[in-house]
């Protein structure tokens, strides 16, 4: 532990995507009163940190160990803990204490998405002679406006040799690297690998899972005569249970990959990274029904109709009237009323001036989605369909209920629909243009299949 490095105890840290890293420590040494362990028994709001030392003496911290089960002592005491994240190649106290020039992260279907491979094969029709070449791609490199440098990196596996060569295995891998003006918090540069991650998450257009994470800090920087370097850190996080039913996406069948993208690739992220603050309740909402694999009544019917408003809400002006001429038509309505119910009357009028949900629904529809009737059919019935399911889901609205959506093959399709209007809004706001957004919209949902 941090406060009592000369005391150790031996133990085995385990991995897998079910359970997560578990740490499971052997000894005696929870007799004494000082060790942190007495002062965390099971339900601690606080986790331990651990420091160790692995086979290969490689540092190791383990951050936010909570205690599972165990015998804190006897001749056989033993305690297993669940930890929340590992650094691997340092002791580290504290979180505050890294100071990060540099994160690379891999996940699943990034060299999919990229789809640039190295691998160049010939082979004769006989299948006698095979001919295979490598050359690593070049890196991509896109300008962060005010924040950094992304780049796409590739990375080989050694070739290995033999006196009698059987087979040679040689495999390619894709990971992003970012590096931001200045030094960064972990958590202030997690935040912003996180926002840059969900641009390809939107592009692969399913659930993705980080495959790798290593940092580069100031404290672990050693100095080779004028030369400093900075040996990386592994970080390894406990694995949420539905992370590990993400899967590859073969690359056509993405809403958009690199090569869709290539030559806007810089202004389009620059694009998602400028407007991430503003829009991130839209895309928590839209990211969170994409990752699902079960349908979920009425409940993604009201993410998905809520992802829409908020859309709305933050690129558009959502207002009846000029600010003033409202203020002048509110004036004169309270005026117009007895002064005791002046004040009932002001707060029933707070929210009059914002547009309904249906206007907000249709200036959409007008301004995205104009030639999309093939996926939409009648847009004043789609979004009466859309607006009543909520009102009747939320309100209970009895006016609402005949026109709601209750049939499971009718909710499925409405669901669909409404997803590739949120698409088509999310690909617009980005800078995609009408035609190439419809290209990209017919190759990811075919008209007709809901």
């Amino acid at each position: 532990m941090p406060h009592k490095e000369d005391s150790r105890t031996p133990g085995q840290l385990r991995y897998d995507e079910r359970q997560g890293i578990v740490l499971e420590l052997f000894g005696e040494t929870h007799h004494d009163p000082d060790n942190v362990l007495v002062s965390h028994p099971f339900g601690a709001d606080e986790g331990i940190t651990f420091f160790g030392i692995d086979t290969h003496s490689k540092k190791v911290s383990l951050h936010n160990c909570f205690l599972r089960d165990g015998q804190l002592s006897g001749s056989m005491a033993r305690s297993k803990y669940s930890v929340h994240t590992a650094f691997l190649g340092t002791h580290l106290a504290s979180l505050d204490d890294l100071c990060i020039k540099a994160i690379r992260a891999g996940f699943t279907s990034l060299d999919e998405w990229v789809w640039i491979s190295g691998f160049g094969i010939k082979s004769d029709p006989d299948q006698k002679e095979a001919l295979i070449e490598y050359k690593l791609p070049q890196d991509i490199a896109v300008d962060l406006y005010d924040s950094g440098k992304l780049t796409i990196g590739f990375s080989c596996t050694g070739i290995s040799t033999s006196y009698y060569q059987k087979e040679v295995n040689l495999s390619q891998a894709v990971y992003l690297k970012y590096v931001p003006i200045k030094p960064m918090s972990y958590f202030e540069i997690c935040r912003k690998m996180w926002m840059i991650e969900n641009f390809f998450a939107l592009g692969i257009g399913s659930p993705i899972n980080e495959s790798e994470r290593i940092i580069e800090s100031e404290m672990e920087k050693e100095i080779y005569g004028d030369k400093a370097v900075f040996p990386s850190i592994e970080v390894i996080s406990c694995v949420k249970d539905w992370m590990s039913t993400s899967r590859v996406t073969s690359s056509p069948n993405m809403l958009f990959n690199l090569r869709d993208v290539e030559g806007d690739l810089q202004p389009y992220l620059n694009l998602w990274v400028r407007n991430y603050e503003g829009m991130k309740p839209v895309y928590h909402l839209y990211f969170s029904l994409a990752n699902k694999t079960i349908i979920d009544q009425p409940n993604d019917l009201l993410n998905l109709t809520q992802a829409l408003e908020t859309f709305h809400r933050r690129t558009h002006d959502g207002k009846y009237l000029e600010e003033n001429d409202y203020e002048t038509l509110l004036a004169a309505i309270v005026c117009s009323v007895d002064k005791k119910y002046e004040s009932w009357v002001k707060e029933k009028m707070r929210y009059s001036n914002e547009l309904s949900l249906r206007k907000r629904l249709c200036e959409l529809i007008n301004e995205y989605c104009p030639d999309y009737t093939d996926y939409f059919g009648d847009t004043d019935r789609f979004i009466s369909k859309v607006v009543d399911s909520r009102n009747w889901y939320i309100h209970y609205d009895p006016r609402s209920e005949k026109n709601a959506v209750k049939d499971v093959k009718e909710y499925v399709s409405l669901i669909a629909k409404l997803m590739v209007f949120l698409k088509i809004c999310l690909l617009r706001q980005m800078g995609f243009g009408d035609e190439y957004v419809t290209k990209l919209i017919e190759r990811h949902n075919p008209r007709g299949r809901h």
